[in-house]
């Protein structure tokens, strides 16, 4: 009876667990079984907060090739420039993105286009910009205004952490 309980309960057990929707970062199998979710154009949910050296394909293949490579001062880190935005890193981890839409866009279709919730609780609504903490697993959110005043919006940018935080 204990052989019988113990082979059903192995035979149950898988050997690692599944988790529907999360994509390990850890090998190149899984970039290339990553596939982004209908309407997102740049997954900056999937990309934000990343190892570089593991999203480079994902980040040529959503924001074009690297136009450029900026050593920032004061050691905090590169920017890299894509065909579609900006790309912040430090110790080969990305803590900031900024991707410019292709066309103004108001708020809601502009996050979600870019795999960011677009309900945002008690947004700091400068002129030029909309302005959000801790939204979406994100330290900031920033929305820049294709007008002063304006709806809609031309750039977005999201910062997983501060590179000055320990």
């Amino acid at each position: 009876m204990l052989l019988l309980i113990v082979l059903n309960l192995s035979a149950c057990r898988s050997s690692e667990p599944v988790l529907s929707g999360v994509v390990d970062q850890g090998s190149e199998a899984s970039a290339e079984r990553y596939a982004k979710a209908d309407g997102v154009w740049i997954d900056l949910a999937m990309l934000s907060g990343a190892q570089l050296d593991q999203v480079r394909g994902l980040l040529s293949m959503q924001m074009g090739d690297v136009l450029e490579t900026v050593e920032l001062p004061s050691g905090k880190g590169r920017k890299l420039v894509f065909a579609q935005g900006q790309v912040w890193e430090i110790d080969g981890r990305i803590y900031q993105i900024r991707v410019d839409l292709p066309r103004p866009t108001r708020r809601e279709p502009a996050l979600l286009s870019l795999n960011i919730p677009p309900q945002i609780d008690r947004p700091a609504a400068l002129s030029g910009e909309v302005r959000v903490q801790w939204h979406g697993g994100f330290e900031r959110v920033r929305l820049g205004r294709s007008e002063r005043w304006s709806e809609l919006f031309t750039w977005v940018e999201v910062r997983a952490f501060d590179p000055n935080e320990g």
